[in-house]
């Protein structure tokens, strides 16, 4: 349950977001990727730079947040981690004044059809490199395959889209 607390700190992230969204510099970067999308010859090369989850955890440590719920610490990372590409490396993303709920889904690659990984003895903690292994090695294998299965939480997506709704409107847009 996120706590009014937290939700106060959501809106204060999000105010502090869509200002970045608003201001002067993300107009021209947005400018910039239309003329780079028109093959304009206007168009300045840009610089995106986006770190992988385990060196933004050193960027954005644990501590650092200030929700305990999990969906409010989602919110949080999702707008620390734009606005701290947006300031801190003035990379060339535009800033949408947007967040979005979570939908609730869930996919079933292909039923029955376990994928294996393998990993090395000492990587106890399951953060280092692995092999996936095929599961489709022989050309008989191919009977293995099914069709995947989608499936969708239309009550739960709706009642996250009104949570999200209720911490950040009017201050961004929520889809």
């Amino acid at each position: 349950m996120i706590t009014s607390k937290e939700r106060e700190y959501l809106r204060e992230l999000a105010k502090r977001y869509s200002e970045l969204a608003h201001a002067d510099i993300n107009e021209k970067k947005r400018k910039n990727w239309y003329a780079i999308n028109d093959l304009s010859g206007a168009a300045k090369p840009v610089f995106i730079n986006h770190y992988w989850p385990l060196a933004l955890n050193e960027i954005l440590p644990q501590n650092s947040y200030k929700c305990q719920d999990q969906t409010a610490r989602q919110f949080e990372s999702y707008l620390k981690t734009k606005m701290f590409y947006s300031k801190e490396l003035e990379d060339d993303n535009v800033l949408e004044p947007v967040i979005y709920s979570q939908q609730v889904f869930g996919l079933e690659d292909y039923e029955g059809l376990e994928r294996k990984i393998e990993r090395t003895d000492n990587d106890t903690d399951e953060s280092g490199a692995y092999a996936m292994v095929p599961v489709i090695v022989e050309d008989s294998d191919i009977e293995k395959l099914r069709m995947p299965k989608l499936t969708y939480d239309k009550e739960t997506t709706r009642l996250n889209y009104e949570q999200a709704y209720d911490i950040f409107h009017p201050i961004l847009t929520v889809l």
